[in-house]
């Protein structure tokens, strides 16, 4: 099943979908600024999930045990994300953190998420919060958007031990492909495409609109 909102929703609230294991895609209202703690933990089969470039704050465990994801890119918009935000979410192999003022990917943030392999870190990043890749001992790639110095000033404790036994690729010019059509878009539901850089491998996602 999937949810859609109307144009004017501007928030989601505390536990809003949570539990909801028969959703499978949630599209988010174009003026969205928050989700709520917990307002998608355990939609096991949510599979698909885009965020408009509204969006600003998403709360502690929003998206806790959706093991269905594999794909997540949060807008530049993006400035607050809460501890445990996407826990558990133990299909996830890709995630693209927000570039802006986002200064610290908080604790727990994707702890348990065991098939994660790479992870897309700007340069804003400072800092990682507790354990925040926790269990995540596939992580292979981190695709850091700044020099290699600015990465060596990045605090990582032991608690963070994974990140040290990943390849770390600092800047350089992303050679993207074409892009190639995953799913695709019809006109009651969108697609998805994807381009992957000839250098590093990396892979850029994008939303194909609905047809009419």
């Amino acid at each position: 099943k999937a949810v859609s909102f109307g144009a004017g929703i501007t928030s989601i609230g505390n536990e809003a979908f949570r539990d909801c294991i028969a959703l499978t895609k949630a599209t988010l209202p174009e003026k969205l600024e928050s989700i709520g703690n917990s307002a998608f933990r355990g939609c096991a089969k949510l599979s698909s999930i885009y965020f408009p470039s509204s969006l600003t704050a998403i709360g502690e465990y929003a998206f806790s045990d959706c093991t269905s994801l594999t794909y997540v890119s949060l807008p530049d918009s993006v400035s607050t994300l809460g501890s445990y935000v996407f826990y558990n979410c133990s299909k996830l192999e890709e995630v693209c953190i927000p570039k802006g003022t986002l200064s610290t990917i908080p604790s727990y943030a994707f702890s348990g998420c065991c098939e994660l392999t790479s992870v897309y870190i700007p340069k804003n990043i400072t800092a990682f919060g507790t354990s925040t890749f926790y269990d995540c001992n596939k992580l292979c790639d981190i695709y850091y958007d700044g020099s290699d110095s600015g990465w060596d000033k990045i605090s990582i404790d032991s608690s963070n031990s994974v990140i040290w036994a990943a390849d770390v690729h600092c800047k350089h010019t992303h050679k993207n492909n074409t892009w190639k059509v995953l799913v695709a878009a019809s006109s009651h539901k969108t697609g998805t495409k994807s381009s992957v850089c000839s250098v590093c491998g990396y892979e850029k996602r994008a939303e194909i609109p609905m047809t009419h």
